[in-house]
């Protein structure tokens, strides 16, 4: 035998039952990775439909307490402004009231001075 010959021949012997047996753990890792893939990949679908879940329960909540917040400014506003309205009219009333007893003071004063003149024309003649 030549001494390619019995190299081949060792590498047949020995390094070939070698290599099919790495070959087949190679093929059972790359089994059991892909299972704990496909595993992996079902519990973070599981985890992001709850997550998802979770966040539109609290997001229903949120919207609800906005709704009710709104709702409640919303009244108290009403009830604000109903009463700067009343407010606004009784100073308005106020006004006008104030206005007119002006008005009749001016027109009591005006009294008061004609008055006042016819007093003096009648003193003065018996003078």
């Amino acid at each position: 035998m030549s001494w390619v010959e019995d190299g081949r021949k060792l590498v047949q012997d020995f390094l070939t039952p070698e290599l099919r047996a790495i070959a087949v753990r190679l093929d059972s890792l790359e089994r059991i990775v892909e299972a704990n893939e496909s595993r992996a990949d079902k519990r973070f679908q599981r985890l992001e439909a709850h997550i998802d879940k979770r966040f539109q329960s609290s997001e229903a909540q949120f919207d609800k307490r906005l709704q009710a917040s709104e709702s409640h400014l919303e009244k108290r506003f009403q009830t604000l402004h109903g009463s700067m309205q009343e407010m606004d009219a009784r100073s308005e009333k106020r006004h006008a009231e104030g206005l007119a007893a002006l008005d009749k003071l001016t027109d009591y004063h005006a009294v008061l001075v004609r008055l006042a003149r016819l007093e003096e024309k009648v003193v003065q003649p018996t003078q």
